[in-house]
């Protein structure tokens, strides 16, 4: 981890944990990817304010914001990078936004 942190590289999380190990050695949150894809909410929610989200749906988007609710102001939503797909690639398997 630190070595990552050294190199200024991120990180991708699979799970909680790997969040948490990530945040305590030192590793800025907006460096630390959370995959919410197939992520109970009390995951989701547990990550709150240690990392940056990736959705692949609106569903996740939705579960996201609403973990997210009782930490942030009103009328503000938690940061997210979204999973897209580009339409050349898309063979209706893959998890994400349709690029169009």
């Amino acid at each position: 981890m630190k070595y990552l942190i050294k190199k200024g590289w991120a990180l991708e999380a699979e799970d909680c944990g790997s969040v948490h190990l990530a945040s305590l050695a030192g590793m800025d949150r907006n460096d630390i990817y959370f995959q919410a894809l197939y992520k109970e909410p009390a995951a989701i929610k547990a990550v709150i304010g240690t990392c940056r989200f990736v959705a692949s749906s609106l569903k996740e988007i939705e579960l996201i914001n609403e973990a997210a609710a009782g930490n942030l102001a009103p009328g503000h939503l938690e940061v997210i990078g979204i999973t897209v797909i580009a339409e050349a690639y898309d063979d209706g398997t893959m998890p994400g936004l349709i690029q169009s």
